[in-house]
């Protein structure tokens, strides 16, 4: 949006470089609009497919439910579609001049005065701006930046300070392609979302066909609420590649509604997906009433 403007800006990204996760992600007619107003409707419609249903399965595979998204564009004027989340950052790069990006740029500080805001990185560097948007995900240094300034004035809630809460956990990945006669759910110009929910079992599996004969996979376990009060090592000790193909060799048995005749599992999907392309995360819930101090504001997860 700044690029189109013509506004002056620079993106500061913790990562040396764009990692391809695996994962997908869903725009409808929340952020679709937005999308229209940069001029990446039609790319994002190329890279992805609508969302023509949910379907539900139990843990025979026997349908027990439909929710239909297929009048979505006729009543709010777009419909829902799916990508993977690489497609989605790609069509956002290639209307972003390079230099805009400074990679390996982990912000640590963020100050303060009458010229702007400064953000200080773990590198030594510094960047004044007129204003600071921390987009940077539920964990955001930014929003920690801010909050530590306004507890320090007496102005944070107390609901703003307590720890984030989760009470999910999940794996996620995108397979390679597929042989769409093996998976004859990958021909259609649509995808329907295909969810089994076992009676007995903690976890229930989504499976999501995506452009280019690929399928894109999620396993979903509830668990008794938790938050991240006992710091980064409790946070990240059990969400690494370990741990992620743990829990994909747990739930490899689960059933998919997928293959051609019957008998698949989502382990046959596993197998077909590169290992850097799966992750475990916790999905967080919280809902922060600061989102912003003076010069510095919070987008997306990080709000």
């Amino acid at each position: 949006m700044f690029e189109r403007a013509g506004i002056s800006y620079l993106i500061l990204e913790k990562a040396t470089t764009i990692r391809a996760l695996g994962s997908s992600l869903g725009l409808d007619a929340s952020s679709l609009p937005v999308m229209e107003q940069l001029g990446l409707l039609e790319d994002f419609y190329k890279a992805s497919k609508p969302v023509r249903q949910f379907n539900f399965f139990n843990e025979g595979v026997k349908p027990i439910g439909v929710v239909d998204f297929s009048d979505l564009k006729e009543i709010g004027g777009y419909p829902a579609i799916i990508l993977d989340r690489p497609a989605f950052y790609n069509v956002l790069l290639k209307n972003i001049p390079k230099e805009k990006i400074k990679y390996n740029k982990r912000v640590l500080t963020i100050t303060q005065d009458e010229d702007g805001a400064t953000a200080s990185c773990s590198d030594g560097s510094a960047y004044l701006s007129t204003i600071i948007i921390g987009a940077d995900g539920a964990y955001s240094a930014v929003r920690q930046n801010i909050y530590k300034s306004l507890k320090a004035k007496g102005k944070l809630s107390s609901n703003d300070a307590k720890p984030l809460g989760y009470n999910q956990h999940c794996l996620v990945g995108v397979s390679k392609p597929f042989d769409p006669e093996l998976y004859p759910v990958l021909k259609n110009d649509y995808t329907d979302f295909e969810i089994v929910i076992p009676k007995n079992d903690p976890f229930y599996a989504i499976y999501m066909p995506l452009p280019g004969n690929r399928i894109s996979w999620a396993v979903i376990q509830n668990v008794p609420r938790a938050d991240d009060s006992s710091g980064d090592s409790f946070r990240f000790s059990e969400w690494g590649p370990l741990a992620a193909q743990e829990m994909a060799n747990y739930v490899r048995h689960q059933p998919n509604p997928l293959r051609e005749g019957g008998g698949g599992t989502l382990g046959d999907i596993i197998d077909n997906t590169p290992s850097d392309l799966i992750s475990k995360i916790m999905l967080e819930e919280k809902f922060f009433e600061s989102w912003y101090e003076d010069r510095v504001v919070l987008l997306g997860d990080g709000k």
